[in-house]
């Protein structure tokens, strides 16, 4: 059974042409993870809903960061 939090996307920074840096903020639950975990994150609602596997690049704390 999967643990499912909602987020918000805080930031989105580009980093050339291959990666990017996601930065999301859990909307009531807290994060529970370590560094360089796996997680899937849903990106969307109902039919238009889509979810990629991302690896957590940041410790603990109100955000995480998502390497993409």
């Amino acid at each position: 059974m999967s643990h499912i939090i909602s987020a918000t996307l805080v930031r989105f920074e580009r980093l050339g042409e291959r990666y990017a840096i996601l930065q999301m903020k859990p909307q009531k639950d807290l994060w529970s993870h370590r560094p360089g975990q796996y997680t899937e994150i849903q990106f969307g609602e109902g039919d238009n809903a889509f979810s990629k596997v991302y690896s957590i690049a940041s410790a603990h704390h109100e955000v995480l960061d998502f390497c993409i």
